[in-house]
């Protein structure tokens, strides 16, 4: 299975039972009260070092605010190098069950678009002059 299939597309949702597709090509209708369980948070990737024998995914490490700092399984380590990721607030999936990967018990999901195999990992950008959303900020 590829590392996008597992990272990225691991937490999607399941129909509900005898719901129909919306038929928009969008995948199956998800019950809101589904959807607002999600604690979806602000994150600052504090380090990533590679895991041996793997050249897909990486380690890294979480910033989730309030002390929360996690550890974080990451795919496409074949398309960026290391320090692409460390420093940046991305989007992540906080409360899903811990998932182990390559030896490495992933707490979080980052959130990316799949643009032709390659995640384009989701950020939280300020508006212009702005401060950046501190780790933990909610997404809502």
């Amino acid at each position: 299975m590829p590392v996008r299939d597992t990272l990225t597309w691991a937490a999607r949702p399941r129909p509900v039972q005898g719901r129909d597709e919306a038929g928009d090509g969008a995948g199956p209708i998800v019950a809101y009260e589904d959807f607002a369980r999600l604690d979806m948070r602000v994150a600052r990737i504090v380090s990533v070092e590679p895991i041996p024998g793997k050249t897909r995914i990486v380690r890294g490490r979480a910033d989730l605010g309030g002390g929360d700092v996690r550890d974080v399984v990451i795919g496409g380590a074949e398309h960026y190098a290391a320090g692409d990721l460390a420093g940046r607030s991305v989007i992540v999936v906080a409360n899903l069950e811990p998932r182990r990967l390559a030896g490495v018990e992933s707490r979080a999901m980052l959130l990316a678009a799949d643009v032709d195999g390659v995640p384009h990992w989701l950020a939280a950008a300020p508006p212009s002059g702005a401060e950046p959303a501190p780790p933990g900020s909610p997404v809502r």
